[in-house]
């Protein structure tokens, strides 16, 4: 029983690891998103030629821009909530749960290793 317990302590942890590359993923993925959203809207700016305003007039192509501007807003505030998660995550993981575990196993090691000698 007590082997058992400590195999799903650790995966309590690595899943926690694997949470924490998830969060990670999405914030790269929007910040994709947020990088290609700022390409388009400085090509509108520019008056060059996208497949969103090819057959647009002025004033629907400064339609999409301001689409394209609430877009980038949404994202960027996507992203720094993202961020301020990742960093919430890694100082849990840090300072309390990994350092709690490391503790609490050492101790119930030397415990137990007691005990046998």
């Amino acid at each position: 029983m007590w082997l058992r317990y400590e195999m799903l302590d650790i995966d309590a942890i690595i899943e926690a690891i694997d949470r924490r590359s998830a969060i990670e993923k999405i914030k790269k993925e929007l910040l994709k998103k947020l990088d290609d959203e700022q390409k388009q809207s400085n090509k509108i700016k520019d008056g060059k030629m996208t497949f969103s305003t090819f057959y647009k007039n002025t004033s629907e192509k400064a339609s999409t821009l301001e689409e394209v501007r609430a877009k980038i807003k949404k994202l960027t505030r996507e992203s720094d909530i993202y961020t301020r998660l990742d960093q919430i995550i890694v100082l849990q993981l840090n300072q309390a749960a990994i350092q709690f575990f490391k503790e609490r196993k050492l101790l119930l090691y030397y415990k137990a290793m007691k005990l046998f000698s």
